[in-house]
């Protein structure tokens, strides 16, 4: 019965998701379809949220792992550009990136961003580039460079985009996974402070449908608060 109801929830989220626009049916098996081409370590299974190197390179010695991750903000984007509210995009993007570092044990040690737009805008770029250095300064992830890129034609008004790259150190023996779960081990939840990253294609469809305004904070039934 269990199964059945996870079956069945699995298939009203898809649908929901390919109404808002979105098939993660699709991407998922285009991905698994080049992933097994990958070059990959033993140290991790593949459905470790970042990418997982050997260093030295092939043919020296040493016990030390690169971690690699790189990820973007999404349709959250579009939100921030309709409100004007873009001073936490920059804590979305590096949190997804540090976020999917830390699962393996790895030590996340330098961040670059890539800003993609039609026409630069001063005061919007000043204000999501301090956000990306204000997140790696609070997750000491350092920002060490990344790219700006101008684009007239592809991008128009006011759209950019947002992406990520990071880059960890792991040790063999600081290695996170299943196989070190063990009875006696205390797992430790942290409330979420809101929607972040994922999801907002969905969102942003039941906020056009429910026509709920954007200028006051609304709760999950979408009543506006005081």
């Amino acid at each position: 019965m269990t199964a059945t109801l996870t079956r069945f929830s699995a298939s009203r989220r898809r649908t929901a998701y390919q109404r808002a626009g979105v098939d993660p049916v699709l991407a998922g098996r285009l991905i698994r379809s080049f992933v097994d081409r990958f070059p990959a370590s033993n140290l991790l299974p593949k459905n470790y949220f970042c990418q997982i190197l050997k260093l030295p390179p092939k043919g020296l010695t040493g016990g030390a792992y690169l971690s690699l991750s790189t990820d973007g903000v999404g349709t959250k984007l579009l939100l921030g550009i309709q409100t004007g509210l873009c001073a936490g995009l920059g804590q979305d993007l590096v949190a997804m990136i540090y976020n999917d570092l830390i699962t393996s044990g790895s030590h996340p040690f330098a961040f670059l961003d890539y800003y993609a737009t039609g026409k630069i805008r001063p005061s919007q770029y000043r204000t999501i580039l301090a956000s990306i250095d204000r997140a790696c300064r609070a997750c000491d992830m350092p920002l060490v460079g990344g790219e700006t890129a101008e684009m007239p034609g592809l991008y128009r008004g006011s759209h950019f985009d947002l992406a990520g790259f990071g880059v960890g150190l792991l040790n063999r023996e600081d290695t996170l996974s299943p196989a070190r779960v063990k009875p006696g081990l205390v797992l430790v939840g942290f409330p979420s402070s809101g929607f972040h990253s994922n999801g907002f294609s969905l969102i942003r469809k039941e906020i056009a449908r429910r026509r709920w305004k954007l200028n006051r904070p609304l709760t999950l039934n979408g009543a506006c608060l005081p």
